[in-house]
C-alpha cells in the first residue's frame, strides 16, 4: 500500500499545504490526479509521508480545503 494522497481543489491549495506541512518536517509530493470521481474531473493530491489524521488536522486549522483522501 502507497502513502495516501490528500485530494486539494487547486494547485495553489496543494502548494500552501506543502509548505506548510514542509515547514513542521513533514515530507509531501503534488501530483496531478486525472479524473477522480471525488474531485468531479482532475485535479491535484498531495501525496504524504507521515499520519494522515495530523495531516489533516494542521490542514484544517490553516484553513486550507481538502477534498478527501485516496
Amino acid at each position: 500500500m502507497g502513502n495516501p494522497t490528500i485530494l486539494m481543489s487547486s494547485l495553489t491549495s496543494a502548494l500552501r499545504a506543502q509548505k506548510l506541512l514542509e515547514q513542521r518536517g513533514i515530507y509531501s509530493y503534488i501530483r496531478k490526479i486525472a479524473n477522480n470521481q471525488k474531485l468531479g474531473g482532475c485535479g491535484y493530491g498531495l501525496e504524504i509521508q507521515g499520519d494522515v489524521n495530523s495531516v489533516l488536522n494542521i490542514l484544517q486549522v490553516a484553513g486550507i480545503r481538502v477534498l478527501g483522501v485516496l
